[in-house]
């Protein structure tokens, strides 16, 4: 495998590292042509950004009814932490802090089949969850969201929850479209 031999190692890591990316997504098998990077198409960001939304949303109402109030207080402050740290300010700090946040949410559901899909969408997003914080209106309303979705973990209302994650993630999903058909054009340019 030239792979193995570029990189200087056997070739059972490399095929174990392929095979897992593969099952996460990130690359296919063909046969008899081998591990191919995955087409990048706003269909796929679309279906991603769905598969997203249903898992957070049926994890935010689960979290509702499920979480102890400890368990929403100290997502509160991990949150209010990471956000509130000067050195925090960063955009791949704050890209994390937003992921970890979701994370919680998920964490809360006590699912952890939901928790573990949720953490296979994200990593495949991870991209797109950076450049849609690059705008100072997304962050500003990042926060605000994250403030009103902790509110309604509070007082239990699963479906004020439920809607404002599924709306916080719409507009995630649009611009994380408009930004792979940006691409797409200048790769085509």
């Amino acid at each position: 495998m030239a792979l193995a031999r570029e990189l200087g190692v056997s070739r059972t890591p490399v095929r174990e590292a392929l095979n897992r990316l593969a099952s996460d997504g990130f690359v296919r098998f063909v046969p008899n042509r081998g591990f191919l990077a995955r087409d990048l198409t706003p269909e796929l960001v679309r279906d991603l950004y769905e598969l997203r939304a249903a898992i957070e949303v049926a994890a935010v109402r689960l979290a509702c009814e499920r979480a102890s109030d400890e368990g929403i207080a100290k997502l509160a402050r991990a949150w209010n932490t990471a956000t509130e740290n000067a050195s925090a300010r960063r955009l791949d700090r704050l890209t994390t802090a937003d992921e970890a946040f979701h994370r919680g949410v998920s964490r809360l559901s006590g699912n952890e089949q939901l928790e573990a899909t949720l953490e296979r969408v994200n990593a495949q997003i991870r991209y797109f969850r950076h450049v849609d914080q690059e705008s100072p209106d997304r962050l500003q309303r990042t926060h605000l969201e994250h403030a009103q979705v902790l509110e309604y973990l509070a007082r239990r209302d699963a479906r004020r929850a439920g809607d404002l994650v599924e709306r916080h993630i719409v507009l995630s999903r649009e611009r994380a479209i408009a930004v792979t058909e940006q691409v797409i054009a200048r790769i085509r340019g």
